[in-house]
């Protein structure tokens, strides 16, 4: 999902890590302002239900996406969201 040559940095929307793939946690919002505070990124690309979320509780502007893991994320779909990250960078 992401053009080449940008700089990535990941931030996941909660400090845990879970014991399954089923591990569900809700975003932590203090984790995640204080990061993106942190890294002043130019886009915010909010990958899954938790991220956008956390990320919408803190009122920034993100770009919408599907978690990376989801079995149904199609070809076609990511490069619509790398097309929208172009109009960022």
């Amino acid at each position: 999902m992401i053009p080449d040559g940008c700089e990535v940095d990941v931030i996941n929307a909660s400090p845990n890590i879970g014991d399954s793939p089923k591990s569900v946690f809700r975003p932590d919002v203090f984790h995640l302002g204080k990061s993106i505070d942190a890294i002043k990124p130019d886009v915010i690309l909010g990958c899954g239900r938790m991220a956008q979320e956390g990320l919408k509780t803190i009122g920034v502007s993100y770009i919408a996406a599907p978690h990376p893991s989801w079995r149904l994320l199609s070809n076609d779909m990511i490069l619509r969201i790398k097309d929208e990250i172009a109009l960022y960078i």
